[in-house]
C-alpha cells in the first residue's frame, strides 16, 4: 500500500479532481525543497511560492491533459518545472540586473576613478565578445555563480561545455587586450 502522499496518490487525486487534496500533498512532501533550491540560488520568497503555484499549475494541466503518458514522480516533475522557471525568469532580467550589480559592485568596492574606468572598459570591450561569451564572463567572474549553474542558465549541455565556453571566452578577451598596448597597460596595471 503507498503512503498517503504517494506520487501515486497525488496523480489519482488530480486525475479525480480532488486538486485541494493533491496540493496540500505537494506542499507537505516537495515545498521545502522547492523553496530551499530558490533561495539558494537567489530567489525571494514571494517568488519561490509563485513559482510552485505555477509548477503546480503545470502538473494538474500536464496530468488532466495527458492521460496516456503517466508521470511517475510528482516531486521530480515539480522540481524540474521549478528550475525551468527560475532560469527563464533568471534570463529575463539578467541583462539589467548584471549592469546593475556591476555599477553597485564598482560603487562599493572602489569609488576612484581608475578603477570605475577600468571596469566600465573591461565591459565595453565584453560587449564586442557577442552577448553568450559577455554573459558567461560575468555569470563566472562578477555573479560566482557555479559552471553548472551557468550551464543551465545558458542552455549548454553541462558544466564542462560551460567551462569550455568560459575559457574561450577568456581568451577572445584577452586577445583584445593584448592586441592592444595602451589598453593592455590601462587593464593590467
Amino acid at each position: 500500500m503507498f503512503a498517503d502522499n504517494s506520487d501515486k496518490n497525488i496523480i489519482s487525486y488530480i486525475k479525480q479532481g480532488l486538486n485541494d487534496k493533491a496540493i496540500e500533498l505537494l506542499y507537505n512532501k516537495v515545498f521545502a525543497k522547492v523553496k530551499s533550491y530558490l533561495l539558494k540560488n537567489g530567489c525571494t520568497i514571494e517568488d519561490s511560492k509563485d513559482l510552485f503555484h505555477d509548477a503546480i499549475l503545470s502538473l494538474v494541466t500536464y496530468v488532466k491533459t495527458k492521460e496516456g503518458e503517466e508521470i511517475k514522480n510528482a516531486e521530480s516533475f515539480i522540481m524540474q518545472v521549478v528550475k525551468n522557471l527560475w532560469i527563464n525568469k533568471l534570463k529575463s532580467k539578467q541583462y539589467t540586473t548584471t549592469r546593475e550589480l556591476i555599477n553597485q559592485d564598482i560603487a562599493e568596492t572602489d569609488n576612484s576613478e581608475e578603477t570605475q574606468f577600468k571596469t566600465l572598459t573591461l565591459i565595453k570591450l565584453m560587449d564586442s565578445l557577442g552577448e553568450k561569451c559577455k554573459e558567461i564572463l560575468l555569470f563566472f567572474n562578477y555573479e560566482n555563480f557555479k559552471m553548472e549553474e551557468i550551464a543551465k542558465l545558458m542552455d549548454l549541455k553541462n558544466a564542462d561545455a560551460a567551462k569550455a565556453q568560459h575559457y574561450r571566452c577568456k581568451q577572445k578577451l584577452m586577445l583584445l587586450i593584448n592586441s592592444n598596448k595602451e589598453l593592455k597597460n590601462t587593464l593590467l596595471t
